[in-house]
């Protein structure tokens, strides 16, 4: 099964890869996504969940309304 990413949240890239780091503090690797372009990472399963556009765009025109 592949599963398909989605771009970057940070910078929109989709050069991204997979890797495997030490996420917890018992030292268990945990399968990681990661951008190659800016270096975020998310654990594979966090990566694509994502707020709804609808929901990010209000909460963007809130902020600028500050």
């Amino acid at each position: 099964m592949t599963t398909t990413y989605q771009p970057c949240p940070f910078c929109g890239s989709t050069d991204l890869r997979h890797v495997s780091e030490t996420w917890d503090q018992l030292g268990r690797q945990e399968p990681l996504i990661e951008c190659r372009f800016c270096d975020a990472q998310a654990r594979r399963e966090w990566w694509n969940q994502r707020s709804p556009m609808a929901e990010v765009t209000q909460i963007m025109n809130e902020v600028k309304s500050v």
